[in-house]
């Protein structure tokens, strides 16, 4: 026969087991979430100077590359521009990266490549933002895509429209793609660039 202490002390290691058991299943329901850090970073406004970026960058106003400036963007760079927004090169856009490692300049509603800029799920339209203005001869442009761009005021806007990419110039495209623009894909104002496998989707 076992004691009372033997059954008091095997009632108490069963006790402890099953509280071990639901502090695991509570642990695993209601783990904590780490803190979101945002890394993208904003721009908006002339670049004066020499500048890089990399990782997400988020454009939050009118970005021109001033003439005497180089703007060099890392493969893997993911460019979101807000509503309206537009970038213009003057001087010189070096914008050079691979077939895995592509540069995409795209909406913030675009939630399908580099940091998540929406508070919920992000829907992209053709023309959630104006266009990429290359007016420099110097321009460099190599496995990049331009997504949903178009309009100068919102998508959708009739009064808005323009062309995605537009080319004033001697630039160099190369493994290009321009997609899902609201208006033409592709518009050569002036000058005579160079474009090697130019896509328009």
């Amino acid at each position: 026969m076992f004691s009372k202490r033997k059954i008091r002390a095997a009632w108490l290691r069963r006790q402890k087991r099953k509280l071990a058991r639901r502090q695991e299943r509570r642990s695993a329901v209601f783990e904590p979430l780490e803190p979101r850090i945002l890394l993208a970073t904003d721009v908006s406004g002339p670049i004066v100077e020499d500048t890089t970026w990399s990782g997400t960058i988020h454009v939050t106003g009118d970005v021109t590359v001033n003439l005497d400036a180089t703007l060099t963007i890392q493969p893997g760079t993911i460019v979101k521009s807000d509503v309206g927004t537009l970038l213009r090169a003057v001087g010189t856009i070096d914008a050079t990266a691979t077939g895995s490692s592509p540069i995409i300049f795209t909406t913030t509603q675009d939630d399908s490549v580099g940091e998540d800029l929406t508070p919920g799920d992000g829907v992209p339209s053709p023309g959630a933002w104006e266009a990429f203005y290359v007016d420099s001869g110097t321009t460099h442009l190599e496995h990049v895509e331009i997504r949903y761009a178009g309009n100068r005021f919102s998508a959708g806007n009739n009064s808005g429209r323009t062309s995605a990419l537009q080319i004033s110039g001697a630039a160099t495209l190369r493994d290009v793609q321009v997609l899902d623009a609201e208006n033409t894909g592709v518009y050569i104002a002036s000058g005579m660039p160079t474009l090697d496998r130019v896509h328009v989707e």
